[in-house]
This record gives C-alpha cells, sequence and structure tokens, in this order.
C-alpha cells in the first residue's frame, strides 16, 4: 500500500499574472525554491502574452511532491492572511475530464 511515488505526474494550473509574478520571484528565485523544497522535477511558466491576464504553470513530478507545490503557491499567495482575490485554477485536458 502507500502511495508510488515513481509515478511521475503532470498538472497544470492558470494564474493571474500578477499572482503568477509573486510565485516566479525576481529572476525566479521563489519559484527555484518552490521547486526545490516540493520535489517537483520541473515548475515551468508559460511565456507572457501582450493582452493577456493568466499565464500557465506546469508542475511535474510525483503525486505528493506536486500537492505539497500547489499548497506552496496557495500559501505564498494568500500570505497569513487569507484573501479572497487570488484563484488558482486546474487545467484538466479534456479527453481526461471524467476521469478524475
Amino acid at each position: 500500500a502507500g502511495i508510488d511515488t515513481g509515478i511521475s505526474f503532470q498538472v497544470k494550473v492558470m494564474l493571474d499574472v500578477k499572482d503568477a509574478g509573486k510565485i516566479f520571484g525576481q529572476g525566479g528565485s521563489v519559484l527555484r525554491r518552490v521547486q526545490h523544497v516540493s520535489g517537483c522535477t520541473r515548475i515551468h511558466f508559460s511565456p507572457s502574452k501582450p493582452g493577456s491576464d493568466h499565464r500557465t504553470a506546469l508542475l511535474q513530478g510525483s503525486a505528493p511532491s506536486i500537492v505539497i507545490g500547489l499548497s506552496m503557491f496557495s500559501l505564498l499567495l494568500c500570505g497569513e492572511v487569507m484573501k479572497t482575490v487570488s484563484s488558482i485554477s486546474l487545467l484538466i485536458n479534456k479527453k481526461h475530464v471524467g476521469q478524475i
């Protein structure tokens, strides 16, 4: 029993551009720390597009590492005071809808 950490997953989330900037940090410093602490094998943000108010982040790794990475995203966005302005949207490929 237990969680098989040998299986690699990918999760895409969509964030507001301002919130993505908080997670990315200056020169990617915060993002590198999140990747290291969470154990994700890769965390990558899509390039910003002119006129778009959202960016997509891709997290890759074991299920536990992705859960930790998303939890860290939430903590970075909310800080000590819970606010309702920030949101993270989980993006699911339409061929996988209904399997989750």
